[in-house]
């Protein structure tokens, strides 16, 4: 068999995108554009995916001298997303928000525009992860980590392949890398 997107299961072949290295790319874009206060909303604290991107967000804040608050990583885990970031613009009020999710990133945007009354860039800058048909609709069209799924599902059905003909004895771990879509969603601040 093979895993999409896990790792953490040592019996199985894995084929996965490089979910830390989203949270580092995310920081790095954002302090590349003068951010320093900087927040990252997920869906779910506890699985794989959250964990490796809240791995290299941390890591990544950390090696930019930003401090990280326990505030600056929030997840909708069991609560309505207006809650989530309503507390995160009252509290520690980021310029930028990594939204770490392809199903979180519409309705983030809303909230932050419409319900919020925020203005995207110009009040609070958004990095999401893409979700076809979607990220480049929004208003403004949304600024995306990419992981291809034609990709991910391409070499996943490689690897099985390769299982069923027995070619591999051992499991095999293939990593993928993200690309950055810029889009109107994330501002440069003044130095």
């Amino acid at each position: 068999g093979v895993m999409i997107n896990r790792l953490d299961a040592d019996d199985f072949s894995a084929v996965v995108t490089d979910h830390a290295r989203q949270g580092d790319m995310a920081v790095e874009y954002l302090v590349k554009r003068g951010h320093r206060r900087i927040a990252m909303v997920c869906e779910e604290r506890n699985n794989w995916g959250s964990l490796q991107r809240m791995k290299g967000f941390i890591e990544a804040m950390t090696r930019n001298g930003l401090e990280v608050v326990d505030e600056c990583i929030m997840s909708s885990d069991h609560q309505p997303m207006y809650g989530v970031l309503r507390r995160l613009m009252a509290g520690l009020k980021p310029t930028g928000i990594f939204v770490a999710g392809e199903d979180i990133g519409l309705e983030a945007s809303y909230i932050l525009r419409d319900v919020l009354r925020m203005k995207v860039p110009q009040e609070v800058s958004v990095l999401g992860m893409e979700s076809s048909r979607v990220s480049q609709f929004l208003s403004p069209p949304m600024t995306t980590l990419c992981q291809s799924p034609e990709n991910l599902e391409r070499v996943s059905v490689e690897v099985l392949l390769r299982q069923l003909n027995g070619e591999k004895g051992e499991l095999e771990r293939v990593v993928l890398e993200s690309t950055l879509i810029e889009r109107e969603s994330v501002t440069n601040l003044p130095a």
